[in-house]
């Protein structure tokens, strides 16, 4: 089995490929969808200029810089994905959810607060495109 790992420049995110054959079979897995959806599009780009389909999307974590893109890849890919590794997102969405509801501001700078809000409605984006296409439970 040969691997090959293509780091994708997105600025100040990150967004990783990991490329594994074996004889003419291939599976690409998508590390992490940069921030959104400028860094989504090169991310798409890459996938279609070398004619690779992502079959698994991992997620490290859910700040901003990691899940932002991955909405709009799974929208353009999902049939060609057989599973999403994460924290299962649609278990810490409530989590999240009441954090914020707690008066945030008396234990978090506003730029913390603003990232996690951001980063909050990414992984409902997130959830609700698994959702959509049953990639929800793989």
């Amino acid at each position: 089995m040969s691997i090959k790992i293509h780091m994708l420049n997105v600025g100040s995110a990150d967004a990783i490929i990991v490329e594994l054959a074996k004889g003419n079979e291939k599976l690409f897995v998508l590390v992490d969808g940069g921030k959104g959806k400028e860094h989504a599009e090169k991310i798409l780009k890459y996938f279609k200029d070398t004619n690779a389909k992502p079959g698994i999307i991992i997620c490290t974590h859910l700040d901003r810089d990691h899940i932002g893109g991955l909405a709009k890849i799974i929208e353009e890919y999902h049939s060609y994905i057989k599973a999403i590794w994460t924290h299962i997102p649609w278990n810490h969405n409530k989590d999240i959810k009441s954090q914020l509801s707690i008066d945030s501001r008396a234990f978090l700078k506003s730029e913390r607060r603003e990232l996690l809000i951001a980063s909050l409605q990414d992984l409902e984006d997130l959830v609700k495109i698994a959702e959509k296409y049953g990639l929800k439970d793989r």
